[in-house]
């Protein structure tokens, strides 16, 4: 193998989704080597001017990770922070699979109605 692959795919192919459903997806790898460790995070992160915010919002790890395998992986999304774009950051949602220092990332919206939130340019509400 000329190349580490690490991958994920959902279940459900939606990318909009509510608080409170679960996601369910299928992490694939394949190493050089035998991993320290592989983890999915579910996580949300902003995006846009200024440092980059990551918060890990739950985790699950693979016991003794073999050089190549697959696992399914399933988090109950929390009430927030819901997905939003404005004109200087966004808040994003995504589930990433992490072996040692490679990693892959599937993204989503979470909303109320599985929508993001557009932020408006003006004053208040």
């Amino acid at each position: 193998m000329s190349a580490d692959e690490l991958d994920l795919f959902p279940q459900d192919e939606r990318t909009g989704r509510r608080p409170g459903e679960t996601v369910e997806l299928s992490g694939m790898w394949a190493l050089g080597h035998r991993p320290k460790a592989v983890e999915a995070r579910l996580l949300w992160f902003t995006r846009g001017r200024g440092i980059e915010d990551i918060v890990v919002v739950a985790s699950q790890a693979v016991p003794s990770p073999a050089e190549a395998g697959e696992q399914v992986f399933k988090f109950t999304l929390p009430e927030g922070p819901y997905s939003c774009s404005g004109r200087l950051v966004s808040i994003k949602w995504a589930v990433e699979l992490v072996a040692d220092a490679e990693a892959a990332r599937w993204e989503f919206t979470l909303g109320p109605d599985g929508r993001e939130i557009a932020l408006g340019s003006g004053g208040g509400r």
